[in-house]
């Protein structure tokens, strides 16, 4: 089955997860993402300084990230931490944190973590292609 993404944009996925990050990084090139995954908060961020790739408002003609999945927890930095090193070029509502420990938000946080979207591992593919609004079909499988 072929799933098509209308709008151009890349996806920035950080997770020390290594079976997840690869995952996820195998489902956005399956849908015609350009994808660009990191295992630490670091490694993203020397990234940007090397300029491996640009955020949405950059005007060079590089890969150029408009959403990101970042993982809250990680070794050294967190995700929140990265998240804010990222904004406000990219917007908060297109950087989704991912958690196994979601339950260590109140209630009314879990979907929205910081103003962020927010998805508890294990997740569908289904919700998190809900959460970044883009037009892949009825991937259903769980990450």
């Amino acid at each position: 089955m072929s799933h098509a993404i209308t709008e151009p944009f890349g996806l920035l996925i950080v997770d020390d997860d290594e079976s997840l990050r690869l995952s996820l990084l195998r489902w956005a090139q399956s849908v015609g993402l350009q994808a660009m995954a990191f295992e630490s908060a670091e490694a993203c961020l020397q990234a940007w300084r090397d300029h491996q790739f640009e955020l949405e408002s950059s005007v060079s003609d590089g890969f150029k990230v408009t959403h990101a999945i970042l993982d809250i927890t990680l070794p050294g930095m967190s995700g929140l931490e990265l998240a804010g090193h990222l904004s406000p070029p990219l917007p908060i509502d297109r950087t989704i944190m991912i958690t196994a420990r979601a339950s260590e938000f109140p209630v009314e946080s879990r979907q929205f973590h910081r103003g962020r979207p927010t998805l508890s591992k294990p997740f569908s593919l289904s919700a998190l292609e809900s959460m970044i609004g883009s037009d892949v079909n009825d991937h259903s499988d769980d990450c």
